[in-house]
């Protein structure tokens, strides 16, 4: 469930994210709901970074609540970062970096 999710977070389909997270809020409070929101919240990562967090923050679960949240955060940094290199080196006159 964790990894349907995540590419519906990703995008894959044009999917809407608010059909993703009503059928999220569907769900009862368990595993296979956290799990469907740990994906949703790592495709959201690489687009929506205060959604991302957002629903990190909806895992029932305290204890994987704090590793999702914290995950995200490392992806979202690290994504943060890459951007932020991007700029540098094109700012540096250089224009083959991919």
């Amino acid at each position: 469930m964790s990894a349907a999710f995540g590419r519906l977070g990703g995008g894959v389909g044009n999917t809407q994210i608010k059909a993703a997270g009503d059928r999220l809020n569907s769900l009862e409070n368990g595993p296979d709901r956290d799990f469907a929101i740990n994906g949703l919240a790592h495709g959201l990562a690489g687009k929506d970074l205060q959604s991302a967090l957002k629903w990190a923050n909806f895992v029932s679960y305290e204890g994987f609540r704090k590793v999702v949240v914290e995950n995200v955060s490392r992806r979202i940094n690290g994504l943060i970062g890459i951007c932020l290199f991007k700029g540098f080196y094109r700012r540096a006159g250089r224009d083959d970096f991919n």
